[in-house]
């Protein structure tokens, strides 16, 4: 009962803040590496020096660059429809002039994904 605003967690220090969202992009990865050295010294000077390196590099994390001109922002949707069936089961990221950016805002606002979960900045 009361005033929604008073209740919100953050209203005392931010008034003016309704929500905070949060966009996180995590992954997890593991890197192995082993170095060897070898060193054999001879009589009168003479020696000789190996090394070996190995290394290997895991992870989980996917991106996927994707480019389009700017007329082509249904063609750029509709690739990342093939690649992903569900693409409200993802967050977008969304680059480029003013005019592509709105164009590919306004097709996922066509095909009804959620504005939430897209992020766009204009270059």
């Amino acid at each position: 009962p009361g005033a929604i605003d008073p209740r919100r967690p953050y209203f005392n220090l931010y008034p003016g803040v309704t929500g905070i969202t949060w966009l996180e992009s995590s992954g997890n990865s593991f890197f192995s590496s082993l170095q060897a050295s070898f060193e054999k010294r001879f009589s009168k000077g003479f020696y000789l020096l190996g090394n070996w390196t190995w290394a290997h590099a895991l992870d989980n994390f996917g991106y996927t660059p994707l480019a389009a001109a700017d007329g082509d922002a249904g063609e750029l949707v509709q690739r990342i429809g093939i690649e992903h069936g569900d693409l409200k089961a993802f967050d977008i990221y969304v680059a480029g002039p003013e005019a592509f950016v709105d164009a590919v805002a306004n097709e996922l606002n066509r095909r009804a994904f959620p504005r939430a979960q897209l992020a766009s900045a204009t270059v």
